[in-house]
């Protein structure tokens, strides 16, 4: 499968302003979505097909290990050094990692796209050094040719 990384920013970024939802998979703003529920959406929307979307069955505070065997399933753990736009930044939060987000940019500054719980909804920020001291790992979909 060939895809733009401009494409899944893009796609990513349809979603911003739907309200936060735990568990929640629906693109609407009535019923919200997670920050798994917005890379699983996204990565659907721009044709992308895998097992993702059965990842259904996490507490409010999921377990790093269940996510990252999910991740590590579908995605290839790449460095920061190498992160590009599109790529999957696995954060954390309360001392283990537990939040996904999407790396994009805007004039020529790294942002980051994802459902945060804290605004209520999906939004797009500056990935600061706030952020970045967050990143535990940062992930590369398999099986897709990136093109320019």
């Amino acid at each position: 499968m060939q895809v733009s990384r401009k494409q899944l920013v893009n796609a990513a970024r349809q979603y911003i302003g739907v309200k936060f939802q735990h568990l929640g998979r629906q693109r609407t703003s009535r019923e919200g979505i997670d920050c798994a529920g917005l890379l699983i959406l996204t990565i659907n929307d721009i044709g992308i097909r895998n097992d993702l979307l059965k990842i259904n069955n996490y507490s409010i505070f999921p377990k790093p290990t269940m996510m990252r065997t999910y991740l590590q399933k579908y995605c290839d753990i790449i460095s920061f050094n190498s992160i590009k736009d599109g790529d999957i930044m696995y954060m954390t939060f309360i001392d283990y990692p537990q939040h996904l987000a999407f790396k994009s940019t805007m004039n020529n500054i790294a942002y980051m796209i994802h459902s945060y719980s804290t605004i209520g909804k999906v939004v797009e920020h500056r990935l600061n050094q706030k952020w970045i001291n967050r990143i535990a790992e940062c992930y590369r979909i398999k099986g897709v040719t990136w093109l320019a």
